[in-house]
């Protein structure tokens, strides 16, 4: 059986509202892709994404370190990889 792809799961996801939703992929490098593949998908409000811009800003100035700035405009849309290889700010800003 082949999986299915992440972003029709997405878009499934979407159509009967069962957001927010975990996609399991057991390599890092594959969850870290997998984020590109939603492209310019948005997933979260105006408002949501004010308040992750906020908090990017705010991890910036503390840790500009743990921010993977590759990801924060998937992140602000309502998309990111979250494993073993990220730094505990930039986690726990994903969860």
């Amino acid at each position: 059986r082949r999986m299915p792809r992440v972003e029709e799961v997405t878009r499934q996801l979407v159509a009967f509202d069962l957001l927010p939703a975990i996609w399991f992929i057991f390599s890092r490098k594959q969850c870290d892709t997998a984020v590109q593949y939603l492209g310019e998908n948005t997933l979260t409000t105006p408002e949501e994404q004010a308040r992750i811009k906020a908090q990017v800003s705010l991890m910036r100035a503390r840790q500009p370190e743990a921010v993977r700035e590759g990801q924060v405009d998937a992140l602000v849309r309502g998309v990111a990889s979250h494993h073993a290889g990220l730094l505990p700010g930039w986690k726990s800003m994903v969860e």
